[in-house]
């Protein structure tokens, strides 16, 4: 499937940063681009932000109104190259020359900017605009070959290490190339293909080379309604990797792996089952002991927090080590929530991530605000089921597609997802229940509906494999269409080699790793989560006795022992 969009912050160094994030997945090629708008303000600034998200692209556009000198900070979700350009609209007035043509300086910067680097900003008086373009490295294409991007994206290349962009005046002509994009995108809402053109461009012009843009497509005239499907880059490759197979020879290609697949997913079924059945026994057994060791931990940690000032400039590495340990020896037992990931993130300059909610952990949530009777919410952990938990939130809560929140018909469908979201809702119209009032969509139809709204092919023909498939289905099927479940069982395939690989290492599986540890028995299970229960206690109560007394003398050459003590324990 389409990787997610690039994700990216911009705020006030010091400010308030949400810790939730929605990830997006990027547009199709023929699909319109995505855009976000956004302000913010504070005492002595405005800001105004456009985004346009597209395939390996991210265009910020900002405004900035600045009535006293701040600092801002840029943060992108993942490695990019980053070009930045920067100008002054309008200068302070009390500062502003009598000049009836004033000159305006234009700034920009082209760097390879690292996952959670942050890119700062100094404003100064006046109305500043500002556009940042960041291109992943595996998006930059034939520019790659270009002696300045070669030099960013070479493993020899050493990022800046005060992370300031070096800036160069560069030719206004790029600043009047931003705004037609600027205008482009807010009024027709161009596809990802013509949005990697602008950027393109956009980088070529700043590059140095000689470049004219292309006028845009009339919208009429935009292959939007009734295209064939568009594969993306990994789709692209698993076609080629069947180019030159037979019909004969991909039908027992397709049978294996189909067979194959069942058997992963019924084993994994099998293992969520006994997963969830350990962290049950687990939750009553001894969360409370786990929590109870890690509030004393973490009760260190805030304690070195507050003491930090009054200790000796000698020993405050070692005081910022031990609260740091504190809070890792508190997330090994229990997992980091957002607040204490912002907090354990001030003090080391690094983000941790914080605990990410299952889907029984959001349905209790949801069951808190809403009538049990509302919903009766999957619990399936796999992809389909996370779609389908997603569609039936947006459903309780009224959400409604993007395509209609925006006021605009959904113009991109290719023709293969109509043709198989028709056939598949022909073949499930029944589910749906014609009450009085209203119309009650069925599980299968939410599913169908998302993935017709995405256009996701690769989801609708895995619907179609898992209801309707049997060995003797795919008998029927031409070529072209083989092919295609091909691409849909092996993307099956990895979810379930994901699976089984995240089971050996995410927190999530713990219980079950431990139940693999003891043959498998629940049994022996609940004995070694007893016998651990007491352990834990026993070092809780050691602890507990040990913290009053270092708490109790209040002096910072005391924080310093308690900082020892600290770094000391093990878990």
């Amino acid at each position: 499937m389409n990787k997610n969009v690039m994700m990216f912050q911009h705020h006030i160094e010091g400010g308030h940063v949400s810790p939730l994030v929605f990830h997006f997945p990027e547009p199709h090629p023929h699909a319109p681009v995505l855009t976000q708008q956004e302000g913010d303000h504070g005492q002595d600034w405005d800001m105004h932000i456009f985004q346009a998200k597209g395939i390996g692209r991210l265009l910020a556009f900002r405004n900035y109104d600045v009535r006293k000198k701040v600092r801002m900070i840029s943060e992108i979700s993942e490695p990019a190259i980053c070009l930045s350009i920067r100008w002054k609209v309008k200068e302070d007035s009390s500062r502003a020359a009598e000049d009836a043509d004033p000159k305006v300086t234009v700034h920009g910067a082209l760097v390879l900017l690292e996952e959670d680097r942050k890119m700062p900003l100094q404003l100064e008086r006046g109305e500043l605009a500002c556009v940042d373009l960041f291109v992943r490295p595996e998006n930059i294409g034939e520019l790659s070959h270009h002696p300045a991007i070669k030099s960013l994206i070479s493993p020899f290349a050493y990022p800046d290490e005060d992370h300031q962009l070096p800036e160069t005046e560069i030719d206004g002509q790029l600043t009047d190339l931003a705004q037609s994009i600027f205008d482009e995108i807010k009024l027709n809402c161009p596809t990802a293909e013509r949005f990697t053109q602008l950027c393109d461009t956009l980088l070529r012009l700043f590059l140095g080379e000689e470049v004219e843009v292309e006028p845009a497509p009339p919208r009429d005239d935009c292959p939007w309604e009734q295209s064939s499907y568009e594969p993306n880059a990994a789709e692209r490759i698993m076609l080629d990797a069947l180019h030159g197979l037979d019909q004969k020879d991909l039908l027992v290609k397709v049978k294996t792996l189909y067979k194959e697949n069942a058997a992963r997913s019924r084993l994994r079924k099998t293992e969520e089952s006994r997963n969830n059945l350990a962290k049950k026994y687990a939750e009553i057994a001894w969360a409370f002991s786990r929590e109870n060791l890690a509030d004393l931990y973490l009760s260190a940690a805030y304690y070195i927090a507050a003491e930090y000032e009054k200790v000796s400039s000698r020993y405050k590495a070692k005081c910022r080590k031990a609260l740091l340990r504190a809070c890792e020896l508190s997330f090994e037992l229990v997992p980091a929530s957002p607040v204490l990931s912002a907090f354990y993130g001030r003090w080391s300059g690094q983000k941790i991530v914080a605990k990410v909610l299952a889907i029984d952990d959001i349905t209790r949530l949801l069951s808190i605000l809403l009538p049990a009777e509302k919903m009766d919410f999957t619990k399936d952990s796999s992809r389909r089921g996370k779609r389908l938990f997603n569609e039936q939130v947006k459903e309780v809560f009224g959400f409604r597609p993007l395509s209609q929140v925006a006021g605009q018909n959904k113009k991109y469908t290719a023709k293969e997802v109509l043709e198989l979201y028709n056939y598949l809702m022909e073949y499930y119209v029944e589910t749906i229940e014609l009450n009085d009032n209203s119309i009650q969509r069925s599980n299968i139809i939410r599913e169908l509906d998302a993935a017709y709204e995405e256009n996701d092919f690769i989801t609708l023909l895995q619907i179609e494999i898992d209801e309707l498939g049997r060995v003797d289905y795919f008998n029927s099927m031409n070529l072209e269409r083989l092919q295609w479940v091909m691409v849909a069982l092996l993307y099956r395939e990895q979810e379930l080699t994901d699976f089984f690989i995240s089971m050996e290492t995410d927190p999530e599986y713990e219980e079950l790793r431990l139940v693999h540890e003891l043959d498998n028995s629940l049994s022996n299970f609940r004995r070694e989560i007893i016998k651990r229960k007491k352990e834990l206690d026993g070092k809780a109560k050691i602890v507990s006795s040990d913290l009053k007394q270092l708490f109790g003398k209040g002096e910072g050459s005391h924080t310093v022992e308690l900082a020892d003590y600290i770094l000391k324990l093990k878990v």
